[in-house]
């Protein structure tokens, strides 16, 4: 995938542009599909879809602190209701924050 990616393209250019239109952006992304089931397989990852990426992006961005208005600006939502969405709890980072407080009237 990384091949065929256009190093040429501006900041503002699509990352795929021969697959890319603004009349049908999704009509065009079985080839990326491809590519990334065969990344995952070959690398003996299980099965995820490209959408899959955006849950696991705002969880580590979630993981690393940043404010829901924030990430929810990077992930192109309108509002926060649909971050919310894609942000689910991580236990383990919760019981590290609880192992963190102080424990009072414990001599």
């Amino acid at each position: 995938m990384i091949n065929a990616l256009n190093k040429s393209g501006g900041a503002d250019e699509p990352i795929f542009p021969t697959l890319y239109d603004e009349r049908e952006q999704n009509d065009k992304l079985a080839k990326p599909r491809k590519y990334m089931q065969t990344l995952l397989k070959t690398n003996s990852r299980p099965h995820a879809d490209l959408h899959s990426f955006r849950h696991t992006f705002n969880q580590s961005l979630t993981e690393l602190g940043m404010n829901i208005e924030d990430r929810a600006k990077l992930l192109a939502h309108a509002s926060t209701t649909a971050t919310k969405i894609y942000t689910h709890p991580n236990f383990d980072l919760a019981m590290q924050y609880v192992n963190q407080v102080p424990k009072y009237g414990l001599v």
